[in-house]
């Protein structure tokens, strides 16, 4: 641990939780493939809080299955930063250790929904010729929403309505960028489509998903109030010449209006 941490105290946590030295052979499992030490800093990190999750609702660690990970990175994860890839990666390191059971893709299948979304997948690659990283994106999200919308049962296609899809996309959205929410409601609207081209459903649902709206640079300000261009010609060192040129450069960029390009 010492090789991607020197604070002796964030060592000392990840080796006294619940996952103790799984994190420590994961990430050193990690650095022989290849990662970076960065990358694998973000990835321990992500370990550590899946840890404290399972101490804090006292879940034994030979509990933890493909579904309860699946659970977790939907509720309290980061797509972003991957958390649903190391997590099954510590899966299988836990299987392969005998901590937990080997047979850890069965609760997948419990439902059908695995192929069920292994159907959809060949119809997006045989009938549309998608990419396989653009299938595995549809294929991820659809899995996500057939565990929304069948939590506790096996699965009904039949029985999915227009306010399934719209509550996911609204939840969704709310948790996550623009760009993001809007590849949700992109694969949703496609995997509607699907179900009604194969009769599984009587009616196109497509129309019925909301369109999440991205423009772009809506993330950009647009203005500063007068206070916070004063506070930023304040932190120039005006002592230094760097500091001076930089002083001069936001001065003429608040005056003239200028783009930063030139």
């Amino acid at each position: 641990m010492e090789r991607f941490f020197k604070d002796s105290r964030t060592i000392k946590k990840f080796r006294t939780g619940p996952l103790d030295l799984n994190i420590q052979q994961l990430a050193d499992e990690l650095f022989h493939h290849g990662y970076t030490r960065h990358s694998i800093r973000v990835r321990i990190q992500a370990l550590g809080r899946f840890g404290r999750w399972l101490k804090k609702c006292r879940i034994p660690l030979q509990n933890v299955t493909s579904a309860l990970i699946e659970s977790y990175v939907y509720r309290h994860g980061s797509v972003r930063n991957g958390d649903g890839k190391v997590l099954r990666m510590l899966l299988d390191l836990l299987s392969r250790n005998g901590l937990v059971p080997q047979a850890v893709q069965a609760p997948a299948d419990d439902n059908g929904a695995a192929s069920m979304v292994t159907n959809f997948s060949d119809y997006l690659r045989q009938q549309r010729g998608l990419a396989s990283g653009t299938i595995n994106n549809h294929r991820n999200y659809v899995t996500m929403f057939l565990g929304d919308r069948f939590p506790n049962g096996a699965i009904d296609l039949s029985k999915i309505e227009a306010k399934d899809f719209v509550t996911f996309v609204q939840r969704e959205a709310a948790r996550r960028t623009p760009m993001s929410a809007k590849n949700v409601s992109t694969v949703l609207r496609s995997f509607a489509t699907y179900l009604f081209s194969t009769n599984v459903i009587d009616r196109d649902l497509s129309g019925s998903i909301p369109t999440v709206r991205s423009w772009s640079l809506t993330g950009i300000p647009k203005a500063m109030t007068r206070k916070q261009v004063t506070r930023v010609l304040a932190s120039c060192n005006r002592k230094t010449t760097i500091g001076r040129r930089d002083y001069a450069i936001l001065l003429l960029l608040v005056r003239l209006g200028l783009r930063a390009g030139r």
